[in-house]
């Protein structure tokens, strides 16, 4: 995986002139329109970033403007008449090409000339890249010209630090130091820009001093790591960066110039010290990950002494670290470290999809370490929406859909040609049914709109029918309601994103977002707002009539709302949860196992499950009968009959 590198490369950036005419002599004080030229300025300015040139945080070069000045062979500078056409003595005195008008024609008698190419953020603003074409020779006809221009560097702005900002170095420590030659900006200068780097050993004064410390191989552009010697008289140690960077040598002129910058740390003669705290170190929370997708990883770390490396391991792999002699083997990528925040961050490319089991070790110079594992992520569960009232909506396997029950509202009839279902949900007089084109289909009783699809609702990944309302979730988390609102069901909580599960109820609608916390709007007549305080992990969620369900991540299940016939008194010792379903007055959990408990009413046998009821894959909960769809594709019935709700058609069904 490619190393961040902060800023892009600058690199030479060529601007193409275009010249056409007959042979000419040298540029004439007086121009007859016979020798002149007229040449295209074709500017890769718009293009900036594919240049290599610095970014700014919005993406774009820093360098916005070119400023041109032409001298001819005699060393003068050349006039314009402010069209960008020559005249002797003119008022324009360069060019100007920008981001936003890359291209210029100028008009010059023919000749041999040079150009000076002056790069700045806006006309007359920062100083930041330099370059010229020497000789250029416009006596020939065509010709094309790359004009030379080079990132400037400044000596005040360059840093040469160690990357954890050690107090101090004992013998036999390795220093990891890290040279960033930066503008005057403060923005990175390309490594093409600027010499080798000569890294020396010295004393105070700039010295070469032998036997302290050893600069080690591999030493590069952006730092070098010096194994430290010492001596009994060593209070200090020094080491000096020297390198040759383009640098302003005037307001509009600039040279390839040698500088340095020395770094300096205090030398523990002893090295003798008692650390038994382990770093603290932190990795904020990771979700699933797709394989071939690049994420940031990141956290912080700390240590009441020096920290000296940050590793992350996804498994028993290897795939960040601090330490530069690890990049590269077997795919290990830099993990970047900033002192001051104590900030680190990794870009990974996970080989594979799903739950990421990530370690982060600090270790600090006494061998201390401190690590921080990423939290589970969250399974949410999919919804089995069959039944909520007294009809029933399911999927075959073969994308088309089947209703059976009441029918007195049309909510059974499936609207003909009705195929590539991948999910339904029930209301109690209207169905739903959400396509793989993310587009939904409703049908049943539309007198209060709950059949009303709002106009250009796409993207839609899952949906919920409520009494007389409709709930769809987006593919961007968000959430659209439609249909009676009388009671604030249809009422979406402003900025509610980050949704991962929805489900209606009467008159009340829930949601389940990406943080495992649960959102509710509608109707608190009996409690059903009241989420209770702290719930936190939940992966499934399930509206009833008039209370509500919440299964978490740990198989255990939470209800409030309305008790009046035990709906919401969860049976003792309930765990292995994996599905949940709430109906009028009962509710149903799917065990890991397979079976079903129910809890509530069960005036109709709707919690009396049929002896030997097994590999259950999903559950739905009715008015007074209940749904499990088993994983031979078939679906189970049982409760109350008086619509021919047990009469299930003749599978196979699809498994959610």
């Amino acid at each position: 995986m490619r190393r961040p590198t902060g800023l892009l490369v600058l690199t030479t950036l060529g601007l193409v002139l275009a010249s056409c005419g007959q042979q000419a002599p040298q540029p004439a004080p007086t121009p007859t329109s016979g020798n002149m030229v007229t040449l295209t300025l074709a500017s890769p300015l718009a293009a900036f970033k594919t240049q290599g040139l610095p970014t700014g945080p919005d993406g774009r070069s820093t360098v916005t403007h070119l400023k041109i000045k032409v001298k001819n062979a005699q060393g003068t500078y050349v006039q314009f008449n402010g069209q960008n056409v020559y005249q002797q003595n003119g008022a324009q005195t360069f060019l100007t090409l920008s981001s936003t008008q890359p291209n210029a024609t100028v008009v010059l008698p023919r000749g041999t000339y040079t150009f000076e190419n002056i790069g700045k953020d806006n006309v007359e603003g920062t100083f930041l890249a330099y370059g010229t074409n020497d000789g250029v020779d416009l006596t020939q006809g065509s010709s094309t010209i790359n004009l030379q221009l080079h990132a400037l560097a400044s000596e005040g702005t360059t840093t040469f630090a160690d990357k954890f900002k050690w107090k101090s170095v004992a013998t036999q420590e390795t220093l990891d130091l890290r040279l960033n030659v930066l503008n005057a900006q403060g923005t990175v200068v390309p490594t093409g820009d600027y010499s080798g780097i000569d890294y020396q050993v010295v004393d105070a004064q700039g010295t070469p001093l032998n036997g302290v410390a050893e600069v080690l191989a591999g030493s590069s552009k952006l730092g070098a790591r010096v194994k430290v010697i010492g001596t009994t008289s060593t209070s200090a140690l020094f080491i000096k960066a020297t390198t040759q960077a383009w640098q302003a040598t005037g307001a509009e002129t600039a040279a390839p110039t040698t500088f340095s910058k020395t770094f300096s740390i205090a030398f523990d003669k002893t090295g003798l010290s008692l650390d038994t705290q382990a770093p603290q170190v932190t990795l904020n929370a990771v979700g699933t990950v797709t394989a071939g997708q690049d994420i940031t990883l990141a956290g912080t770390a700390s240590d009441d002494g020096d920290l000296m490396a940050i590793r992350v391991f996804d498994g028993s792999m290897l795939i960040g670290s601090t330490d530069a002699a690890e990049w590269g083997q077997n795919g290990v990528a830099e993990v970047m470290f900033t002192p001051g925040s104590g900030q680190w961050s990794l870009n990974w490319t996970p080989t594979t999809s799903g739950a990421a089991d990530l370690l982060v070790i600090a270790a600090d110079k006494a061998g201390n370490e401190g690590r921080a594992q990423a939290q589970k992520a969250l399974q949410f569960l999919k919804s089995f929406g069959a039944t909520s009232f007294v009809h029933s909506v399911a999927i075959k396997q073969d994308g088309t859909v089947i209703a059976w029950g009441s029918n007195g509202n049309g909510q059974t009839d499936v609207p003909a040609g009705l195929t590539n279902v991948v999910a339904t949900s029930t209301g109690w007089n209207h169905s739903l049914a959400l396509k793989q084109d993310g587009t939904v289909v409703a049908w049943g009783q539309g007198s209060q709109g709950q059949t009303t699809i709002p106009t250009g609702l796409t993207d839609v990944v899952a949906i919920a029918g409520g009494a007389n309302h409709s709930l769809a979730l987006k593919a961007d988390g968000t959430v659209v309601a439609w249909g009676n609102g009388a009671q604030g069901q249809t009422a979406i909580p402003a900025g509610l994103t980050d949704v991962v599960a929805i489900s209606a109820g009467t008159e009340h609608s829930l949601a389940l977002k990406q943080d495992g916390t649960v959102v509710v709007w509608g109707s608190n007549g009996y409690g059903n707002l009241n989420i209770p305080t702290g719930l936190t992990d939940v992966v499934g969620i399930a509206a009833g009539h008039l209370h509500s369900l919440a299964l978490k991540a740990d198989g255990t299940v939470v209800a409030w709302g309305y008790n009046g016939l035990g709906q919401t008194t969860i049976p003792a010792g309930l765990t292995d949860v994996v599905a949940i379903s709430a109906g009028i007055f009962h509710s149903l959990a799917l065990k890991a196992d397979g079976t079903v408990v129910g809890w509530g009413d069960n005036d109709d046998g709707q919690l009396n499950m049929p002896v030997g009821l097994t590999d259950v894959v999903a559950i739905a909960a009715g008015y007074l009968h209940s749904l499990a769809l088993k994983a031979d594709g078939t679906v189970v019935a049982w409760g109350n009959d008086a619509h021919g709700n047990l009469d299930v058609p003749t599978g196979p069904y699809l498994i959610p």
